[in-house]
């Protein structure tokens, strides 16, 4: 045993799972916990009462009473650790504060053209720091409660996370990560973003099951997820939709090759036909600018083939992300007339689930990899 009569062989384990239990429920009783996890009450008020002392869990009231003394409810504290997503983009970089239910606490933005230099890392590390000093609780004791600092890019990375093995739209490759986060206060990790953006969506729906995200921002990426978790291939990657085919012999790609789905589905195939702004090509569409329109029908009839293949291949809901998930959330019947046309006659077409982060997605991904991993090893 140690200090808090806590037997240390199994405390883990068993706290561990108590605590995921409060995690998934607003409010729950110490009977609750026993039967939940058919653990005994005085092995539950044991664990428990070492949560409340390290301030990881807190009283929040009582249930109504059913005859007998009314039972206490527990609850996580939210804020008793933090964590923060960057979002590193070819034209901006932007910065998150999230409590571990992800509700984003402060928000910093700069619009600064990226470049792999010692300048720009130490700009990426004043945003952090000024995104930690936007809560009336900085100080030591909030550092200390800061789990990490997770950085997402548009770059294929190693198994590791510590080579930009290619990133395109960065204009780099073969470089080291280490660099970004020379000066960033706290322990950092780096992840695609595509990723990053399908386990915040994963953490904002909290089912079970698989699901697949798709990811049409400037580039085209992808996730699969299961449950709260991604499934990765053996080199660490998977769903890359972006590259999947669509035109053999097509349009040149970044990688290299012809025809993938990122040159015909990118946000950037509307944005760059109204000045570089996504809202302003919806705002002309709706007026009924004409060469919007046609723009319009082609980008839809591209994202319904690539959606198809997906669909096909892994036979699951499939949510539509990135800087285009919003626009397309009220549009989805356009695109199942599409779908249908192509394979409605096999499959139904109620797969389609719209976004819940219509920004930040990949940021708070990249707070939520801390925050999971926490959850799961306290």
């Amino acid at each position: 045993m140690n200090s808090s009569g806590i037997p240390v062989r199994g405390k883990e384990n068993n706290r561990n799972r108590i605590y995921q239990a409060i995690y998934e429920r607003d409010g729950v009783s110490r009977q609750e916990i026993a039967d939940a996890l058919s653990m005994s009450l005085p092995t539950v008020a044991l664990y428990l009462n070492s949560l409340l002392e390290e301030g990881l869990v807190e009283e929040k009231g009582v249930f109504a009473s059913t005859g007998g003394r009314r039972a206490v409810s527990y609850r996580i504290v939210p804020e008793s650790r933090y964590a923060v997503g960057v979002e590193i983009t070819a034209l901006d970089m932007t910065a998150v504060l999230v409590d571990l239910y992800g509700k984003q606490l402060s928000r910093r933005r700069v619009k600064l053209p990226f470049q792999y230099t010692e300048r720009y890392a130490r700009r990426l590390g004043r945003l952090v720091e000024e995104l930690l000093k936007g809560k009336p609780s900085d100080g030591p004791e909030k550092r200390s409660r800061l789990l990490g600092i997770g950085v997402t890019l548009p770059a294929i990375l190693d198994a590791e996370g510590k080579m930009i093995l290619h990133a395109e739209t960065l204009g780099v490759q073969g470089v080291s990560a280490e660099l970004l986060g020379r000066y960033l206060p706290g322990r950092v990790c780096f992840f695609h973003d595509s990723s990053a953006a399908g386990l915040a969506e994963a953490f904002a729906l909290g089912e079970e099951g698989r699901r697949a995200y798709l990811y049409l921002s400037n580039t085209v990426g992808g996730a699969l997820l299961e449950g709260r978790s991604l499934v990765s291939g053996e080199h660490g990657q998977s769903a890359e939709f972006g590259h999947m085919i669509l035109h053999p012999g097509g349009r040149k790609c970044y990688c290299g090759r012809r025809g993938c789905a990122d040159t015909y589905v990118s946000a950037r195939r509307l944005s760059d036909i109204s000045g570089g702004e996504l809202k302003a090509f919806f705002d002309g569409l709706e007026e009924g600018n004409a060469l919007y329109r046609d723009a319009w029908e082609e980008y839809l009839d591209n994202l319904s083939l690539l959606i198809s293949n997906i669909r096909v291949s892994f036979d699951c809901r499939l949510i539509l992300g990135g800087y285009m998930g919003g626009y397309l959330a009220g549009r989805q019947e356009e695109l199942k007339s599409r779908l249908g046309e192509l394979d409605g006659h096999v499959m139904p077409l109620d797969y389609l689930q719209a976004c819940h982060y219509e920004k930040d997605a990949a940021a708070e991904g990249g707070a939520f990899l801390f925050i999971s991993r926490f959850i799961e090893t306290l």
